[in-house]
């Protein structure tokens, strides 16, 4: 059909070009040129109807082809979604058996840690030796631990002595309580802190020693036992002397020391002079003092030289005095018996002082330790308490030892002043008694 418009084309512009050719003959010139197309359109046609039947059938194949292509697409997709879906199970399954692995394992990990801090510290180097590795080893070493425990064992081990310094031996195991011993030494495996190896608390006596040695050796001996897991052994460590004690108190400690120590001369100068005083008339003396007259006046004042402070000079006096009027005597003894009262007070007023002066210092010791310990605060934290010690231990030392001085010295200074109270209270009733025998015994004047 191209053809034939394209010749209709060419002819109209052929007849146009050329106005001299004659109508008639372009006229029979393009039924030719039809007449040649139309034939080779049905030349076009026959052979389209030839090719037809063919290609039908190559295009009925490739559908079937196309089909069975998206038939196999379509299954290997249904494939492909039946493998991811499996995929996403396994990896779900893989995700749940790690986690139960993951479980399992702190599991035991956490009876392994739970085991280490249950065990007796004589046994932690056994058991971090065997109850490590794998679960199925935990579980043997666990077992073999077990195992051992009945009736007690023994294994090399090592420990550090009071010293530091590490030791070698043998770390004998019964039940909670273990033993260390070697050549050189023997004893307790006890904690140690900031420490991964045990401490030992060393006995002293060869007696202990050798039952250890017998005991390492299987035979029968008799040793301390420490029921109280090594407590008591870390209280009777942490006591101490109390020179070391006194240490931690700082420079407060020792004027209150001095003042303690004054105090305490003082008290007993004061004690013993109370002792040696005496105020009360025995019956002896007042049968010889009735019986003194003018002329065995003499002997009279021999015997009164004789006894002793403070009677000594109230009956010395009231001899002397003993013709004067009952008023008289009355108080001339009376002054006598006022001059001994600076004696009876003597050394009491400072023992007051010092009994107040001790707990004020002590104070100032705990006001100091508070100090250094906010000092020590702001320069290391409170993260660390080892710097912190020193300071609390200046605060709360001498305050102990104030309270400790102070309590003591008021004591003995009410039972001084109350002995010098009687003691007075005893001189005043002999002079009484003194005045009665002279006056009854001497003629009035």
């Amino acid at each position: 059909m191209k053809k034939v418009l394209l010749f209709l084309g060419l002819s109209v512009s052929q007849i146009w070009a050329q106005s001299s050719v004659s109508f008639e003959e372009v006229v029979l010139e393009t039924r030719k040129d039809v007449q040649e197309s139309t034939q080779e359109l049905n030349e076009l046609r026959a052979h389209i109807q030839a090719e037809r039947l063919p290609l039908a059938t190559e295009l009925n194949v490739l559908q079937a082809k196309a089909i069975a292509l998206r038939k196999e697409v379509s299954q290997m997709r249904n494939a492909k979604n039946l493998r991811q879906s499996e995929r996403d199970h396994l990896q779900r399954d893989v995700i749940q058996l790690r986690q139960e692995t993951d479980f399992v394992d702190s599991v035991f990990s956490e009876y392994r840690r739970s085991v280490e801090a249950r065990v007796a510290v004589a046994e932690l180097s056994f058991v971090q030796e065997h109850v490590q590795g794998s679960p199925e080893e935990l579980w043997r070493g666990a077992l073999m631990w077990m195992n051992a425990r009945r009736g007690g064992y023994a294994y090399p081990g090592r420990v550090l002595d009071a010293a530091g310094r590490e030791q070698s031996g043998t770390i004998l195991v019964l039940g909670p309580v273990g033993y260390f011993v070697n050549e050189n030494t023997g004893g307790v495996v006890v904690p140690r802190a900031n420490s991964v190896l045990p401490g030992l608390y060393s006995f002293d006596s060869d007696e202990e020693l050798d039952a250890l040695s017998a005991l390492a050796n299987q035979e029968e001996a008799w040793l301390p036992l420490d029921v109280s897991g090594g407590d008591a052994i870390k209280v009777e460590e942490a006591k101490g002397s109390v020179v070391d004690h006194l240490r931690k108190g700082g420079a407060i400690v020792y004027p209150l020391l001095l003042l303690g120590l004054i105090s305490l001369v003082m008290s007993l100068h004061k004690w013993v002079d109370l002792k040696r005083m005496k105020v009360r008339l025995d019956v002896e003396t007042l049968d010889w003092l009735s019986a003194v007259t003018d002329d065995r006046e003499s002997e009279g004042m021999e015997k009164a030289a004789k006894l002793a402070s403070p009677l000594k000079s109230v009956v010395t006096a009231a001899l002397q005095h003993r013709k004067a009027s009952r008023e008289h005597l009355e108080e001339i003894i009376h002054e006598h018996v006022l001059a001994v009262v600076p004696r009876l007070e003597r050394s009491l007023g400072t023992l007051a002082v010092f009994g107040g002066v001790a707990p004020l210092l002590g104070l100032l010791g705990t006001v100091t330790g508070m100090i250094h310990t906010f000092q020590l605060v702001t320069l290391f934290g409170t993260g660390n308490s080892a710097p912190l010690s020193g300071g609390i231990s200046e605060a709360l030392v001498t305050t102990e030892v104030g309270l400790i001085i102070a309590i003591p010295i008021l004591l003995v200074h009410a039972f001084l002043a109350r002995r010098a109270k009687s003691l007075l209270g005893d001189l005043e009733q002999s002079g009484v008694q003194l005045v009665n025998v002279l006056k009854s015994s001497t003629p009035a004047v």
